[in-house]
């Protein structure tokens, strides 16, 4: 038998245990946004409320600025499990799921009513597609129209050639798109296109103007050509392993919060994005309209170049129904 002592002993510590609160769970969260940048403070406003909702068994830990790396490292540290979320954007999403290149063919959707309609349509089977990759998608949002800024000025197709284009380093299919139409496509990280202009190594990017202005890459590339090229989605994406760390009583509203501060960010940033551009242009950058005849040249191009996407990295059949689902919107509008 135990002495009386010893039992006494394991009665306390086994109460104390009991007593003890468990443990929080850390969700470690990344995007490669600036510090303080609207991106940054929604994912600030999400963390804060999910540690809310959970009482403080959820705590959350960001890593803005591309502290991280750049997405592709984030989605790589995502998949070893030394992420467990991260913000991401268009330019990325098809390194998850292909298919989600769709979402980036030029001059496709012309307008945000037209970007709502398609992502309403269209968003749960790109859930679908990003969960059979182990990727659970929290929420939508986006980031505003890609521009092109340059060192020179552009508003035709042949004064891009010359330049050397920024490009996402990890799709190597759509760098071969550009290579094929004539331009000179330079592969790199996001994280580096400051240094890169700096040095010369790039002379042009296509970027939404709030990120050309929260970087700060307008001051070396002070030419904006004005001509929507596309419009860069974003997400919210979690692990579907990190995901099932989250108590099944939280999900629902953990998911609430996210698209209430998406949601909340997507009309902010769709309201900052002209004030960004009249910012940069009290501060040198000059804007280039874009005459119906050079558009008519980028269109052709782009019809002729990026039909190449076509098949394996862009399914024929998501394609023809976003080109449709834009169509029956323009119908809509046109009969109101």
């Amino acid at each position: 038998m135990r002495p009386l002592h010893t039992l006494s002993a394991i009665t306390v510590t086994v109460a104390l245990l009991l007593a003890a609160p468990a443990a929080a769970t850390t969700i470690k969260i990344a995007t490669i946004a600036p510090e303080d940048s609207p991106w940054h403070e929604v994912l600030q406003n999400m963390a804060r409320a999910w540690e809310e909702a959970s009482g403080g068994s959820i705590k959350t830990r960001l890593y803005p600025g591309g502290i991280a790396g750049d997405e592709s490292d984030l989605i790589r540290k995502m998949r070893v499990g030394q992420l467990d979320a991260a913000m991401l954007t268009s330019g990325s999403l098809p390194e998850i799921a292909r298919q989600l290149s769709v979402l980036h063919m030029p001059l496709t959707i012309e307008t945000y009513g037209e970007l709502d309609y398609v992502m309403a349509k269209l968003g749960p089977r790109f859930e679908e597609l990003l969960l059979e990759q182990g990727f659970r998608t929290l929420a939508w949002g986006d980031v505003g129209w890609l521009h092109l800024f340059t060192t020179t000025p552009v508003v035709r197709p042949e004064d891009l050639r010359p330049l050397r284009l920024f490009m996402w380093s990890s799709n190597s299919r759509y760098i071969d798109v550009w290579k094929n139409m004539g331009f000179n496509p330079v592969p790199a990280p996001a994280t580096e296109i400051h240094t890169a202009l700096t040095t010369g190594m790039i002379q042009a990017v296509i970027v939404p103007p709030i990120a050309a202005l929260s970087f700060q890459w307008f001051a070396l590339a002070n030419h904006m050509t004005d001509m929507p090229w596309v419009p860069m989605v974003g997400a919210v994406v979690m692990t579907e392993r990190s995901w099932q760390k989250v108590p099944k009583e939280l999900r629902g509203r953990f998911m609430e919060i996210a698209a209430a501060a998406n949601a909340q960010f997507k009309s902010k940033i769709r309201a900052v994005a002209p004030q960004a551009i009249a910012a940069m242009k009290a501060h040198g950058l000059e804007v280039h309209e874009v005459p119906p005849e050079a558009l008519a040249q980028w269109r052709a191009g782009v019809e002729k170049g990026f039909s190449g996407l076509v098949g394996e990295d862009v399914p024929a059949d998501l394609l023809a129904r976003m080109q449709s689902l834009v169509a029956e919107h323009r119908t809509r509008l046109s009969q109101q």
